[in-house]
């Protein structure tokens, strides 16, 4: 067995490249593509992910660190990287650079790159905070920003804010409300002189579920990966790019009473044949789906037994005879018509379905393919 060959995330870059065109059908021709690529790609690899996604036709790529856009500066693909977190006060000598595209939300952080050195008319974005609480200007105070943005020499190219509820989960009244709070903070901005060739507000839950005239620019993250955000509002034809797989090491058999893995949460109400299959917590596979979860084999579904422990899990082969050690158990995604998808194992635990590919840690291998 090869050294990377006990658990792995499999990612089909085609897949990426091909969800980035049909987010483009879905938007119109009239706005552009932000790939978000954070996160190490949503758990997917950032370079891989941001190669296959400009491909496919992003013209931005978005980020949440400044290490992050380091990191992507050298793959040249010739496109704006754009910050899409308040920075730390440490990083702005590096982001004076121009390495990245800061989005700037008050008066002191602009104050604190100014304190470096930048280069002339160094681009930025600034953020309304129409609700979200979490970073960016009171509409009331966005006029004011840009003005500062102004004096100390920065060039405010685009305009963005964030919604806290894109699918109207929660609140219904929330959406409307910031739409109308941006829409306000725009006009007073215009009125004041500014033009931002970029207005992005939809990540990819407000490009589903939001009929949003005022952008031209959409950040979407779960779309590209094949994710979609609201099942009830879809783009169409995008797939998954990530499958996760973890091989059998052993199947054995024991007595009905038997208790499984730590703090015997399962007892066995059965003779049973029980497969352990190397993947844990420690890859980031969700302690939560301790006696919850599925895995597939041989194209059918089995039971997770107990504890999900940090290098291994149990599982219930007893109706599954064919199950042999070596064998490959399918933990997300899969080949075959019958998937696990993150949606699934996000309501199974109860969390976002962000969560579930960007907790996968770097010991499972990510291996690149193109169908």
């Amino acid at each position: 067995m090869a050294a990377d060959d006990r658990a792995w995330v499999e990612v089909d870059l085609q897949c990426i490249s091909t969800n980035v065109v049909r987010v483009r059908q879905f938007i119109g021709a009239n706005r552009e593509i932000m790939a978000v690529v954070k996160a190490d790609g949503y758990g997917h690899g950032m370079a891989a992910s941001a190669q296959a996604a400009v491909k496919g036709g992003a013209t931005w790529l978005g980020v949440a660190t400044v290490d992050e856009a380091a990191l992507l500066a050298p793959l040249n693909l010739k496109c704006p990287i754009c910050l899409l977190c308040p920075f730390a006060p440490g990083q702005a000598e590096i982001i004076g650079q121009g390495v990245v595209i800061p989005t700037i939300g008050d008066v002191e952080q602009l104050e604190t790159l100014k304190r470096h050195p930048c280069k002339p008319n160094l681009p930025i974005h600034l953020e309304i905070d129409t609700g979200m609480g979490r970073s960016g200007s009171l509409p009331q105070y966005a006029v004011a920003l840009y003005r500062r943005a102004l004096e100390l020499g920065f060039l405010p190219q685009g305009l963005s804010t964030h919604y806290s509820d894109p699918i109207g989960a929660s609140d219904a009244t929330l959406n409307p409300t910031q739409q109308v709070m941006f829409q306000q903070a725009y006009q007073a901005l215009q009125a004041a002189g500014a033009k931002f060739p970029w207005i992005h507000l939809d990540a990819s839950g407000a490009i589903v579920s939001l009929d949003d005239p005022m952008g031209n620019l959409v950040r979407p993250g779960l779309l590209i990966y094949g994710i979609q955000p609201d099942t009830n509002n879809a783009v169409q034809q995008i797939a998954p790019a990530m499958s996760v797989y973890a091989r059998v090491a052993t199947v054995r058999t024991l007595p009905a009473g038997h208790p499984i893995s730590y703090g015997g949460i399962h007892r066995l109400t059965r003779e049973s044949r029980l497969a352990t299959v190397l993947i844990g917590y420690g890859d980031g596979y969700p302690r939560r789906l301790s006696n919850k979860g599925q895995v597939i084999l041989g194209g059918h579904r089995a039971h997770i037994l107990g504890a999900v422990c940090m290098d291994q899990i149990v599982v219930d082969v007893t109706d599954l005879p064919y199950v042999k050690p070596g064998d490959v158990a399918c933990c997300l995604g899969g080949p075959g018509s019958d998937k696990i998808t993150a949606n699934e194992i996000a309501a199974t635990i109860a969390t976002t379905v962000h969560e579930i590919p960007t907790t996968l840690t770097n010991r499972l291998p990510r291996k690149y393919v193109n169908h």
